[in-house]
């Protein structure tokens, strides 16, 4: 970044009038230069064409464009790119883009590392460094991806680095620059906050995002063996996220997904499977099952494949949606559980 000089990356529309206003500008001009940065993503101030050579000076004086800068970037065969992005403090975040038929899903952290050190998850290995701003976190989407075409289907996952409800200011100020018709103009129903169950979060979350998508990460019941396998559920009871949850309305066209990484021995059995089924049916959630993916430093392993249909079976006998997500870019290290910052670590 340009020493001295604020960052145009993260700010809102209502942050870009205020600038223009103050410059003595009409405002339909903060509406074009939002336009330039989110939805062209131009890298240089100058290159915004339809502003006068006045105002584009003017800017310059105050304001860059920052980006992260992209340290390596790993594709997968099944068309999956992970991306080791680093950031101006020395601190690095990884962001994996997934290519579906139809559309890209981006994989986006909020945190550099993560605090909640659950046991099969290789971010936690990391510790937390600290949350992202805004800024970071819109700039790590951008970067990756550039190259593809404008009209690309685009779908959000925060599911990242980290955990996103404990960076929830930056979340919130992420999601209303995504979904701003002239910024990326990405429709909630194809943005998905994930979370290990944040208490006190997520009415204010729905409330001012009803549409997105809401992805819990539950992984083991009953409450005393989640605590092993999950610590964050001593100090956020997934008792009280359901609560919490029980309290909003979700439609069946969008209900919340319990997210469940399936693990040899530790979390597959017929009994968890009941215990997963009788809450997923009291709730209505749709359960999304994730074979558990390798990590070197754990000793977990992947279900075999007669153990992961046993466990969807007894499943489906509770009469709810059931998905299996075979994970992308195992290979590289960039499926679900996976994300792990190797090089670039700051100087904290």
């Amino acid at each position: 970044m340009d020493k001295g000089k604020e960052n145009l990356i993260g700010k809102s529309l209502n942050e870009l009038q205020e600038i223009i206003l103050g410059f003595g500008e009409k405002s339909f001009r903060a509406i074009q230069i939002s336009e330039w940065l989110y939805r062209h993503g131009v890298s240089k101030i100058e290159l915004m064409t339809n502003i006068s050579r006045d105002l584009t000076t003017r800017l310059q004086e105050k304001y860059c464009i920052d980006l992260p800068s992209v340290i390596t970037q790993v594709a997968s065969n099944d068309g999956t790119i992970k991306f080791l992005l680093g950031l101006k403090d020395g601190f690095s975040i990884e962001v994996v883009r997934m290519k579906e038929e139809d559309h890209y899903t981006f994989c986006l952290s909020t945190q550099v590392g993560c605090a909640l050190g659950c046991k099969f998850c290789a971010t936690g290995l990391v510790g937390l460094k600290r949350n992202l701003s805004a800024s970071e976190i819109i700039g790590s989407f951008i970067v990756s991806k550039q190259g593809l075409p404008a009209d690309t289907t685009i779908n959000i996952v925060f599911m990242g680095m980290g955990e996103p409800l404990l960076n929830y200011d930056a979340l919130k100020k992420t999601i209303s620059i995504m979904i701003d018709l002239h910024a990326f103009g990405i429709a909630q129903r194809r943005i998905t906050v994930s979370t290990a169950g944040i208490n006190g979060k997520i009415i204010d979350l729905r409330k001012n995002f009803p549409g997105i998508g809401i992805a819990l990460s539950v992984n083991m019941l009953p409450p005393e063996k989640r605590d092993d396998l999950m610590p964050v559920n001593r100090k956020h009871p997934l008792s009280k996220f359901l609560t919490e949850i029980e309290s909003l309305k979700f439609s069946k066209q969008n209900p919340v997904t319990i997210e469940y990484v399936l693990i040899s021995n530790i979390n597959d059995s017929k009994q968890q499977a009941d215990l997963l089924g009788n809450m997923a049916k009291k709730y209505r959630f749709k359960v999304n099952i994730i074979p558990y993916n390798p990590i070197a430093e754990f000793n977990y392993e992947r279900p075999s494949e007669e153990r992961i249909e046993s466990f969807i079976s007894t499943l489906i006998k509770y009469k709810i949606p059931v998905t299996v997500r075979r994970s992308k870019g195992v290979e590289s290290s960039a499926g679900c559980g996976q994300l792990y910052i190797t090089s670039g670590t700051g100087d904290a």
